[in-house]
């Protein structure tokens, strides 16, 4: 998704002058201009191989859009011949692909590791909850071939940890929380976008943390759901009954081509979102006991990272539903 070699378009001026040499290293034939021709294309075209393909830019588009929902995802790919670590965003870009080739490298400011020597990558997650990248250095024989080493994050185990046995309770616990930050707004834009509900999105409330193992005989979790604007949990009751859990923060992925996720037009009309009211599923239930119609009693509660979401955990848990 991001590199500095030559799938992104760098190529140094051997590669304009002596562009012979990329196939026999001894061909060293001098082609001024002419031998720029490749370089520029692959620079400013590419082949379906090379980052600034359209159709690797749309490929990019998707990928990047979906991984940034999300924290500390790590992306790792070795077409590039060389050593690279780039910490984007929310994403960690890892690119190791010199074990037996190597290719040019342009260094920058935004590399946070680089090298066009032979070696590897590594990444361990260790009983801490430490994700650390190591780079090993593949042209030394010598037992310290460390190039570079870093802790990308560290992860709360704690939930991870717990006994499934023990089952805390949530009993008079709260938790303070904000629908959606995104969309706080100055004066300048409420000029243009409106003031809309933003007060309501953007205002702190205290909700009390979901007892998943005490409610409705204790709540466990069996499959996602949603529509186009928010992701939902199914849980199975001890009661019985199956119940749902439902984000109130919105999502407009969906809402748009994927040809404009990732762009203004799409946050043009996720700011939109915030002309809906974020608790009207909570006043539903009167207006539906009045009109004698078949109606749910939704509740706001906070989700807690709590080991018995299992595969869910890292999506749903503390998230205010």
């Amino acid at each position: 998704m991001y590199s500095n070699g030559v799938h992104s378009g760098y190529f140094n001026w051997q590669d304009h002058l002596f562009p012979l040499t990329r196939k026999n290293p001894k061909l060293w034939i001098p082609i001024p201009v002419i031998g720029s021709i490749y370089p520029f294309y692959r620079t400013f075209f590419g082949n379906v191989q090379d980052i600034p393909h359209p159709k690797y830019q749309e490929l990019k588009r998707e990928l990047v859009t979906a991984m940034n929902e999300y924290d500390n995802v790590i992306y790792a790919a070795g077409h590039e011949h060389n050593l690279q670590y780039v910490k984007e965003n929310k994403l960690h870009h890892i690119v190791s692909g010199s074990g037996a080739k190597k290719s040019n490298l342009r260094f920058n400011q935004k590399m946070d590791f680089g090298t066009k020597r032979n070696g590897f990558a590594r990444v361990d997650v260790l009983g801490d909850g430490k994700v650390v990248l190591t780079y090993f250095d593949g042209e030394t024989k010598e037992k310290d071939n460390i190039l570079f080493r870093k802790v990308l994050f560290q992860k709360d185990i704690s939930a991870f940890n717990t006994n499934l046995t023990d089952k805390p309770s949530y009993a008079n616990q709260f938790k303070t929380v904000v629908p959606d930050s995104n969309f706080e707004a100055s004066s300048f834009k409420r000029i243009f976008f409106g003031n809309l509900n933003r007060d309501l999105w953007t205002k702190p409330l205290k909700v009390p943390y979901l007892g998943i193992h005490n409610v409705y005989g204790g709540l466990t979790p069996v499959g996602k759901g949603g529509g186009m604007q928010t992701i939902s949990l199914k849980l199975e009751g001890g009661d019985g009954y199956t119940y749902k859990l439902r984000g109130i923060k919105k999502n407009a992925d969906f809402l748009v081509s994927k040809d404009l996720r990732g762009t203004v037009a799409q946050d043009v009309i996720y700011d939109g979102i915030a002309g809906s009211h974020p608790y009207a599923s909570v006043a539903v239930p009167k207006f539906a006991k009045a009109a004698e119609i078949y109606y749910t009693i939704p509740q706001l509660v906070y989700v807690p990272k709590d080991s018995i979401l299992g595969d869910y955990l890292e999506e749903f848990g503390g998230m205010f539903c």
